[in-house]
């Protein structure tokens, strides 16, 4: 039997088949067709009852005979769905006659038969639409219905009713949402059966075309085999009469009393108050038929998959949500039952006491063979989940349906109670459906979508490549991620959005990205003039000045990005630090005409080359004055941000190391020495200090050789007897204290020399080891006249010498020597006997 459903969903069969129901349905039930009425079709229109997203559709079913159902009425009325469909078998009263005005039927069908062996009922079908659905201003069907009843002899078989159609009118314009067909399916002459009811909505802008399929069945009691030809025959009915309606069916679900109960094997003699913990349900569910491998021990036709010979259907697992539907023999017993188990047995709820597994034994059916403690049918047990919904999609369609939310309505009464029980449970679900297409969106004129273009549709789960131009950047909104390409997919809600996250998990709309427009590299210099008006004359003054464009920390940086601008070494940013890249591609502060002030007093960054002190010759050497740059640098627009940031630099700051292009740098030396020679350097050219400062050296001590000397005062050359050379620690503030230094010897050194014994190898020589950069020489002239013969050098009769402003700098004769071999003079200038009086030594310097 299992073969017949893989005919029965074969095109070539298929095809036949509904060739012979469009015959059949053009030649002999044309009079049963909805009633005409003129409307307004568009396949793009929007429907106030499933645009796009999930429709939500309530499914109830109950195994009952109850009569009064004003109570389970109301309780479906407030059902926040827009689709109301319910199944009732063993009925006797439709539930369609007790349903609030708030909802608007659709399709209604009855099969009649004798189920039981005295009972008259049917299986009853019925679908309802919300009428307040949104935007709809009058809202009106044409009833698809059907009844018939399989015991008379010319209604046995397929009954098909006439069909409806679902219409709702704005301004004035009426406009189809959906068109329905309900068919009686009668499996067997007692009853056995069902109503199906199909419904055709026709595709908006996000959702494409759908065909759904609500079979409402009872399926046989005894034997598996029957209800698997019964589950095929209907399918195979429902197939063949889709096409005078639609070309196919998109999903089916069949629902009701389907009468799988669990296999008996291994749980003949389970403990009852297993019934009351959700974890032990879930164990016993392993032996009920509807849960496919491999959790189901024995999985039946209804779902098994489609290549293994099944119908393929998927079925709800209500097991941990409520206690089995079936067989509920007690009365209040399970009214009562379903009151306590709503407080434990549960997930994070405490265990059932024994009063409630009291109740268990009072409501369910459980004595059987004296060997067995559950009552038993064949080979399965007469309690199970018997009520269920099961569905499935084909295979070439694009909808999806799922089923959650399941409710066991545990506080109806059992079968003893004759007015409002049965030995079934009622219990309902929520199916959730969509079938979405998606539109293909009017983009900016940067962005673009590889194929899909205003005017076509993806289907679901369709991808496309989302792209920008050339000169922009793909960017996510809110994390600014750059991409070079963004995949795009068709979602359920009919959006086509970008699949987010590590693991795709989320979605982002189109509309959550952006193409912006690329600043790309940064180049200021082709703006900049500094002031020369010439082309000529400022190629060659930048290229003096070393001027180049700053690099910018992020070169593929877009409208809105903050990009930090740094120079290569050997170069100093002037200008603003950071730019923003603007709408139009430029970085901002804009420039007003070159490199000037923009409206908020910055100025477009460049990179200005510097000549700068190494670290190594700083060891010695120290910045004493500085000039930062030449006039026409700090006469250029940037000139006073140059003077500004580089002109008043702190002694211990790296920036004071530093000048540009016409600065300067006057250095000492560290631990109090001197520099040889004048220790001057300028900034010519990038780079490169003149002289160059390597060239700059440094002399802690110095021996002064005196060569020669000369008189400007022939008498005092007579006169004189030796000479007397000494260093002081300078300068002094008064000739009093230079006096007093004299007197006590306060010298860093002193060398007494005859004056004939001048000159050659054997010639004076002064040696000054310490204090070399603040160290002043000073002479004295000693008489012959005057003084004792015996160690005439350490006594002097003072002929002349040279008073507080007339000593001379050691350091500045260093600055002044010339060759390699520190040649020079020392010139004093000394007041004898009321003449002015120059005495004049050719010296040779020895630093060390």
């Amino acid at each position: 039997s299992r073969s017949l459903i893989a005919m029965g969903r074969s095109p070539v069969f298929l095809r036949g088949l509904r060739n012979a129901a469009s015959f059949f349905l053009a030649t002999h039930l044309a009079s049963q067709c909805c009633s005409a009425v003129r409307v307004t079709h568009e396949s793009d229109s929007a429907s106030p009852l499933w645009n796009d997203g999930a429709l939500k559709v309530k499914l109830w079913t109950w195994n009952s005979g109850v009569k009064d159902l004003s109570k389970e009425a109301q309780l479906l009325s407030s059902s926040p769905a827009n689709v109301l469909v319910t199944c009732q078998t063993e009925a006797t009263k439709a539930i369609k006659d007790f349903i609030s005005d708030d909802w608007l039927l659709v399709a209604h069908g009855q099969h009649w038969g004798m189920t039981g062996i005295t009972d008259f009922n049917a299986q009853v079908l019925s679908i309802f639409v919300r009428k307040s659905l949104e935007g709809d201003s009058n809202l009106r069907a044409d009833v698809a219905e059907v009844e018939g009843a399989a015991y008379k002899p010319h209604q046995a078989g397929t009954i098909y009713g006439k069909r409806g159609q679902l219409i709702y009118e704005v301004g004035g314009v009426k406009r189809r949402m959906l068109q329905s067909r309900a068919i009686v399916h009668a499996t067997d002459l007692k009853g056995k059966g069902g109503v199906s009811a199909s419904l055709s909505f026709d595709a908006t802008q996000k959702r494409a075309a759908s065909k759904l399929a609500f079979i409402c069945a009872h399926l046989d009691s005894e034997s598996d085999s029957v209800r698997t030809e019964g589950v095929q025959q209907m399918l195979t009915e429902l197939r063949a009469s889709t096409g005078g309606v639609q070309d196919a069916l998109d999903a089916e679900v069949i629902f009701g009393d389907l009468n799988y109960r669990l296999l008996a094997k291994g749980i003949e003699h389970f403990d009852p108050a297993m019934l009351l913990s959700a974890e032990m349900r879930l164990k016993l569910a392993e032996n009920d038929p509807l849960v496919p491998g491999p959790k189901g021990k024995n999985p039946n036709f209804v779902v098994l998959p489609l290549e293994q010979g099944g119908a393929g259907f998927q079925c709800n697992s209500p097991f941990a949500a409520y206690l089995p539907t079936y067989k509920r023999m007690g009365g209040e017993p399970c009214a009562e039952l379903g009151k306590r188990v709503a407080a434990c047995g549960g997930r994070d709820q405490d265990d059932c006491k024994q009063d409630v597994v009291d109740l268990v034994n009072q409501c369910y059916k459980k004595k059987g063979k004296q060997e067995e403690q559950w009552s038993s049918k064949d080979t399965s047990l007469q309690l199970g989940w018997l009520d269920r919904f099961c569905f499935r999609s084909d295979g070439a369609s694009t909808i999806s349906l799922s089923v959650g939310e399941d409710e066991g309505w545990e506080t109806t009464p059992g079968v003893k109670d004759k007015k409002a029980g049965s030995d079934h449970m009622p219990v309902a679900a929520t199916l959730s459906v969509a079938n979405p297409q998606c539109p293909c969106p009017a983009l900016p004129a940067e962005a673009y979508l590889g194929s899909c273009s205003p005017g076509r549709t993806l289907k679901l789960n369709e991808e496309d490549e989302l792209r920008c131009s050339n000169g922009f950047q793909l960017v996510e909104k809110n994390s600014r991620q750059k991409l070079e390409v963004a995949m795009v997919q068709c979602g359920q809600n009919g959006e086509i959005a970008v699949p987010w996250g590590a693991n795709k998990e989320g979605l982002k709309l189109l509309s959550q990205f952006q193409c912006l427009r690329i600043c790309g590299r940064y180049d200021g210099l082709n703006q900049s003039d500094f002031g020369v008006q010439s082309p000529q004359d400022r190629t060659g003054f930048l290229e003096t000045l070393a001027v180049s464009a700053p690099v910018a920390s992020s070169l593929n940086a877009v409208s809105g990005d903050t990009v930090e601008m740094s120079c290569q070494d050997g170069s100093a940013l002037i200008g603003s630090q950071e730019l923003t890249c603007s709408e139009n591609g430029l970085f901002t502060p804009a420039p007003n005409g070159g490199y000037v002030a923009a409206s908020n007093g910055e100025r477009m960054p460049m990179c200005l080359g510097y000549c700068e002190l190494g670290k190594d010759l700083r060891q010695d050497l120290w910045v004493q004055e500085r000039t930062v740059a030449g006039p026409e640098l700090l006469k250029s627009p940037y000139g006073p941000e140059i003077d500004k940031e580089f002109g008043n630099a702190p002694a211990k700051s790296e920036i004071i190391n530093r000048v540009f292009v016409g600065g300067n740098l006057s250095l000492g030396c560290r631990r109090k020495c001197t520099p040889l020679r004048r220790a001057v350097l300028s900034c010519e050219e990038f780079g490169q200090f003149t002289p160059p400062a390597e060239s700059l050296k440094c002399a802690c001590s110095v021996g002064i050789r005196v060569r020669s000397m000369a008189f400007s005062n022939k008498r005092l050359q007579g006169e004189a007897k030796y000479m007397k050379l000494q260093v002081f620690k300078g300068p002094f503030g008064s000739s009093k204290l230079l006096q007093e230094a004299r007197k006590h010897k306060r010298y860093i050194a002193a060398e007494a020399f005859s004056v004939g014994k001048v000159g050659g190898p054997g010639g004076a020589l002064l040696h000054v080891s310490e204090g070399l950069a603040d160290a002043v020489v000073h002479l004295t002239v000693c008489s012959k006249r005057i003084g004792p013969t015996k160690r005439p050098r350490r006594y002097c009769s003072i002929a002349a010498e040279t008073d507080i402003n007339e000593g001379l700098l050691i350091s500045d004769l260093l600055q002044h020597t010339q060759g390699p071999d520190f040649v020079g003079s020392m010139a004093f200038t000394m007041n004898w006997s009321g003449i002015p009086t120059k005495v004049k030594f050719q010296i040779a310097l020895t630093p060390e």
